[in-house]
C-alpha cells in the first residue's frame, strides 16, 4: 500500500504543477508606466591653446620692408581671447624696435624701427591702448588673427645684419 500512497502523491503534484502552469498561462501580464522629466548637465571647462608665426621682413636695404604673422588658435566653442602686443615702444613713438642678435637696444646702429598693425592696410596700428586682436573660439583650430609689420625706410644704411 505504500507503493501506491507515493504514486498518489506524485500523481497529486503532477496535477497541481499542470493547473499551475495552465493557470499562469490565461493571467494577462500588466506592466506599469510611469513618466516623469529629469535634468542632466555638466560643465565644459574653457580651453584655448595658441600659436602665432614669425615675421621676416628680410634683408634690410633701407627701403620699406613688410610682413604678416598669423595667429592660429583652438579655443571651446564661444570661450573669447584676446591678443596683445606689449607696450614696450621705443619711448618717443609708437615703434618697436627690432634689435640685432648681440645688439643693443640703447645702440642706434644696433635696431630698426618697426610698427605693427591690425589689417594689411597699414592703418590701425597696435601700440598702447589699441593693442589687441580679439578673438571668439568655434571649437575648432581656425585664424585667430594676423600682425602686419613695417619696417620704415630711409634708417640708414648702417643698419646692416
Amino acid at each position: 500500500m505504500k507503493k501506491n500512497l507515493n504514486k498518489f502523491k506524485i500523481a497529486t503534484a503532477l496535477t497541481a504543477l499542470t493547473l499551475l502552469t495552465t493557470v499562469a498561462d490565461y493571467i494577462p501580464a500588466t506592466a506599469a508606466t510611469s513618466t516623469g522629466t529629469f535634468t542632466a548637465s555638466t560643465t565644459v571647462g574653457s580651453t584655448c591653446t595658441h600659436s602665432l608665426s614669425n615675421i621676416s621682413f628680410g634683408a634690410y636695404t633701407n627701403i620699406e620692408l613688410t610682413g604678416n604673422a598669423t595667429i592660429t588658435a583652438n579655443c571651446t566653442n564661444g570661450t573669447s581671447a584676446t591678443f596683445a602686443i606689449t607696450t614696450a615702444t621705443d619711448g618717443t613713438s609708437n615703434s618697436y624696435k627690432l634689435v640685432r642678435t648681440g645688439g643693443s637696444a640703447a645702440t642706434a646702429n644696433d635696431y630698426l624701427l618697426a610698427t605693427f598693425f591690425k589689417e594689411s592696410g597699414f592703418t590701425n596700428q597696435l601700440y598702447l591702448s589699441n593693442n589687441t586682436i580679439t578673438y571668439t573660439g568655434t571649437g575648432s583650430s581656425g585664424t585667430a588673427g594676423t600682425i602686419y609689420g613695417k619696417v620704415a625706410a630711409s634708417q640708414g644704411t648702417d643698419k646692416a645684419p
